[in-house]
C-alpha cells in the first residue's frame, strides 16, 4: 500500500499539521472552500467550510492530523 501524500498547514507556535492532499483536491473539484482554520496544535485538526458549486449547499469538514512522513533512512534505522 502506497503512502498518502500530505500537505502541511501551519498551526500554533510554528508547528504544522499534515492532512491528505487527496481529500483537499476532491473537495476543490466540486466545491469552493470559503474558510479554513486549524483547531489545536500539532495533533489537532483542520476545519474546512465549503460551498457546493452546483447546488449552492454549504458544509463543514474536519480532517485530523496524520503526522509527518518518516524518511526512508529513519525507517531502515528502526528495523
Amino acid at each position: 500500500m502506497a503512502r498518502l501524500r500530505k500537505i502541511a498547514y501551519p498551526a500554533e507556535n510554528n508547528e504544522f499539521i499534515y492532512v491528505p492532499k487527496r481529500v483537499i483536491d476532491t473537495i476543490c473539484k466540486s466545491a469552493i472552500i470559503t474558510n479554513q482554520y486549524v483547531v489545536g496544535r500539532a495533533g489537532g485538526k483542520l476545519v474546512l467550510e465549503y460551498k457546493d458549486k452546483k447546488f449552492k449547499a454549504r458544509g463543514r469538514m474536519e480532517i485530523n492530523d496524520m503526522g509527518p512522513d518518516k524518511s526512508k533512512k529513519n525507517i531502515k534505522e528502526e528495523n
